[in-house]
This record gives C-alpha cells, structure tokens and sequence, in this order.
C-alpha cells in the first residue's frame, strides 16, 4: 500500500509494516546486526532465526538444503526483497565487480560515460554493481543518466554523495510540462516541475505576461527512476536571457543487506541565473532546475541523526535591468535548507525560492525596466523501502518527506 509520511511521523512505521525477509541472505557482523527477529550467525555472517543454520558466508550463502540461485554476479541472485527498477536475476544484469570504497575525497561516478546498463521504458539507467560499498570520502556524480548502485551486501554512507545540478538537457517527462520563457516578453522563465509544479515566472517589462511553471511528473515508488528538470529561460532583451538552472540528479541505492547512512546525500536541483539587461531593459531571470530522485531499499535501513537526504528546487534568478548589470542568480541549496532566491526578498523582479517540503515560490514581476524574477524549481522525490522497520532518526533532515513503501 502506497503511504507517504513526514519525517516526524515516522514512529508509526511499525505498525505500518509487516517484514517479510528471507533466512541466510542478508549479510551481517557485529555493527551492522540484522532485521528485527533475526540474529547474526559469526560463523557465517549471514541473519537467521534461532534454530537455523546457514552454510557458506557473505552474499552467496543459502539456507542449508536450499538451491542455489546463480546470478550474474556469481552468487545468489534471490534477494530478500524485490528490489526496483531491475531484476537480481536477469542474466543480462552486469556482473558485480569489487567493492566500491570510498576513502578520500575526489571519487567520481560518471554516467556519461558508464559502460554498464539497464532499460526503464527504453530509456538507459547507468548501473554500478559492486559486492559491498563503504562511502567514507565524497562521492559526486555526474552525468545526465539516472544510477542505480547496487550492493550484493552491505552499503554504509559516512560522507557526502552530491548529485546537484546535472541535469542540463531535459529528460522526455520534461519535454511537454516545462515552460519556457518566450523570446517576445522579459517574463521570468518558469520553474521546472517535479513532485508538484513549478514556481510561476514573474511578469516582464511593463507587464508583458507570466510564465506557468512546469507541470508535476513522476511517481512516488520512483519506478521508473525520473531526473530532475532544468528551469526555463527567461524572456530575452535583444537576444540574451536568464538561464534556467540544471535539474538534479536520479540516484538509487540498492543493497541486499543492510544500509546505513550517516551523512549527506543531495540532488539538488541548480539556482536559475538573473537576465540580463540591454539598452534601455532587462532580460527576465532564469527559472529554478527541479530537485531529483532519491531511492533507498535494502533489507534494513537506517538513518542516522548525522544524515541528511535532499531534493530541493533551486531558486529562480533575478531579472535585469540597466544599471545594475545582470540580476542576482538564484542559489542551489547545499544541504537540506531552503535556497535564496535572486536579489532581495520580496522587490521587484526577484526570483522565487526553491521547493522543500513547500511549494515552490513565484518569481515577482518585474517593473518599467527590470525583467520578471524566475520561478523555483519544484522538489523531486525521496523514498526509503525497507523489508524491515526503517530506523529514521527525528534529527535527520529528509526533503522532500520520504515515501515509506
């Protein structure tokens, strides 16, 4: 049953859930531990009920007396849960290399240039398929394409995995909902739309019309995997006009034991950049790009007071106007606090801020010379499926509020 729940109501989860989990397939040691009802047996490092005994160790053991599942990774491909967006036993899943450990700073994933894929609708995700993964030194990502990390045991989370702004071109849920500001009008460029739409663009010179912010798209269970949408472009002044910022980024954390997350995880979408100005006028400014995807599911999941997990719309730009050079750009949130949007809150032509938890906000219209302020980007989507009880820790800030199912 889809249910979507604010952080603060997450001491509900267990009444919510029903854990169903599969003896001798999650991993285990002495920090990690196991779901609820199960216990780690040390000889095999694998959780299992009192009474039962699990042969071999680590991602390829089997309850004794049970078949083997070959995977293409080599070992069980019958994992606890069905997990999204790709299948554990599909032959053509890449094969699972050495573990991912991250532990400096420095570590890039590019999806622009993966060579290991799977097909949502067609459409190429990059995968990245590793027997365990230890994040302990920032990870950034880059690239258009949405990742799938996949961990055939644990995965832990102690430092920072950014995915802001990637997203320049937009993706095919984004062609038909996403406005743009016209070339005939200053108008603020319009906030693209994610979880809900987008911030309206501001009204342009002498009030030549608004721009409608971009339509919602997407699914909570984030199947398929969606990217965030760039911002619009405000309306031109002789030929030059705000850039709408980037989306952010689709990223899936995927792991057959348990993951655990203590740091920061963003994909934020960019800040629009203010119009320019042009003789006598300014140019409209640049639409806020929308938050992203954040999808994590394992067996148990866990959520640290440390952490933070964001999709936050960037803030629309400010629009321009003579003498003041180009309007202030709107800004990319760092974490997971609300951005600002370009020039001073509440003047004329400033842009709107991004979307958190709220919607986003409208770019204000502009005046006799200043263009309109660019709309903030609508927030993406987190959701967090976990066969057990999730442990979400109140502290952890997690925008927008995460689909527990």
């Amino acid at each position: 049953m889809l249910r979507e729940l604010a952080l603060g109501l997450c001491v509900c989860v267990t009444a919510c859930y029903t854990p169903s989990f599969r003896e001798c397939a999650i991993g285990c040691d002495t920090a990690t531990g196991c779901p609820s009802g199960l216990s780690c047996d040390m000889g095999s490092h694998l959780c299992s009920s009192a009474g039962t005994t699990c042969t071999g160790g680590g991602d390829d053991a089997q309850k004794d007396g049970a078949g083997s599942d070959s995977g293409s990774g080599g070992g069980s491909c019958a994992w606890s849960f069905t997990p999204t967006n790709f299948d554990p036993c599909d032959p053509n899943l890449p094969a699972a290399t050495t573990a991912l450990d991250v532990s400096s700073a420095g570590t890039t994933i590019d999806t622009a240039v993966c060579s290991q894929y799977v097909f949502q609708s067609q459409a190429p995700v990059c995968v990245k398929h590793y027997t365990s993964v230890d994040i302990e030194g920032a990870l950034a990502i880059r690239g258009e394409l949405p990742l799938i990390i996949i961990s055939d045991g644990n995965l832990t989370i102690r430092s920072t995995v950014i995915a802001n702004g990637v997203v320049i071109q937009p993706p095919p849920a984004c062609n038909a909902p996403i406005a743009v500001g016209g070339t005939s009008s200053t108008a603020g460029g319009a906030g693209g739309g994610h979880a809900i739409n987008g911030g309206t663009g501001g009204a342009g010179v002498g009030g030549a019309g608004t721009t409608t912010g971009g339509f919602a798209y997407g699914i909570p269970a984030l199947a398929p995997l969606e990217p965030g949408c760039p911002g619009g472009n405000g309306g031109d002044v002789n030929g030059f006009s705000g850039t709408g910022g980037n989306g952010g980024g689709a990223l899936e954390l995927s792991a057959q034991g348990t993951i655990q997350i203590a740091g920061l995880v963003t994909v934020n979408g960019d800040g629009g950049l203010g119009g320019p100005f042009s003789g006598s006028s300014g140019g409209g400014g640049g639409g806020g790009g929308t938050g992203g995807s954040i999808l994590v599911e394992g067996a148990q999941v866990t959520v640290t007071g440390t952490a933070q997990l964001c999709a936050i719309g960037g803030s629309g730009g400010q629009g321009g106007a003579p003498g003041s050079n180009i309007g202030a750009s709107g800004s990319t949130a760092s974490a997971c606090l609300a951005p600002s949007g370009g020039g001073t809150a509440g003047s004329i032509g400033s842009g709107g801020l991004g979307g958190t938890k709220s919607a986003p906000g409208a770019g204000l219209a502009g005046n006799t010379t200043r263009g309109g302020g660019g709309g903030g980007g609508a927030g993406g989507r987190v959701r967090i499926h976990s066969i057990a009880t999730p442990s979400l820790d109140p502290n952890a800030p997690i925008v927008p509020a995460p689909a527990l199912l």
